[in-house]
């Protein structure tokens, strides 16, 4: 068997090629993944008519902007009067990263889950969000159409 010198730099080549851009996909992989992740929250309250309200809730940045963040919580319910629904709610965070004074008020202080907190109230008074001095959403009060409901963070 002959072995042909220019076949064994070329494939040699290629293969230096693909590493190349393995690492390169890589590299640009890492570098938009901005690695922060988002807790879940397990929810339980009650309808109007006294129903058990349980669920899960979920956050997320929305990405509407790479300077002030918008934090969208889905909330997956359940009730035995009104079977599965979701709720949505926005926490609208200032360049600090504390919640947009326009839209948010500052209800003062709490203990939430032994941690001290501080609680802010949306415009409509629907949702209230118990933040830990590292801007940890600890825990969302649900006060809507007659739906009581605590959501508390599960996984950190």
């Amino acid at each position: 068997m002959v072995v042909n010198k220019t076949a064994v730099a070329l494939a040699a080549v290629i293969v230096i090629i693909c590493v190349a851009g393995t690492l390169t996909t890589f590299g640009i992989g890492n570098l938009l993944d901005d690695g922060e992740k988002f807790p879940t929250y397990e929810v339980s309250g009650h309808t109007s008519d006294g129903s058990a309200i349980t669920g899960t809730a979920t956050c997320r940045d929305t990405g509407e902007s790479g300077s002030r963040p918008v934090l969208e919580f889905e909330y997956s319910l359940a009730s035995a009067s009104d079977g599965p629904f979701t709720l949505r709610s926005y926490l609208f965070l200032d360049t600090d990263g504390l919640p947009v004074d326009s839209m948010f008020t500052n209800a003062g202080g709490s203990e939430t889950s032994g941690v001290p907190t501080t609680v802010w109230v949306d415009s409509a008074g629907e949702y209230t969000y118990h933040i830990d001095s590292e801007g940890n959403v600890l825990a969302v009060d649900i006060r809507v159409d007659g739906l009581t409901a605590t959501a508390v963070q599960a996984t950190p």
